[in-house]
């Protein structure tokens, strides 16, 4: 999985396989995995003016997940 840091007060970096799995570290230390996310909500929450926000509102609550760290 490719990892990449963001520019977000909340998520320091975000990856994402080609099995559609999110994985998102958050600024407060967690990692989190998120699963069957779309490529194209991926690209949306990371052209997004807030980051956190996007993830807050599209992804958080809304697929699957699992604590890594």
């Amino acid at each position: 999985m490719r990892k990449m840091t963001v520019q977000s007060s909340a998520i320091s970096s975000v990856g994402f396989n080609t099995d559609n799995t999110l994985e998102v570290r958050f600024s407060s230390g967690g990692t989190y995995r998120f699963f069957s996310v779309p490529q194209t909500t991926v690209e949306q929450m990371l052209s997004s003016d807030s980051i956190g926000t996007f993830f807050a509102q599209n992804i958080n609550g809304n697929f699957r997940s699992r604590k890594v760290k």
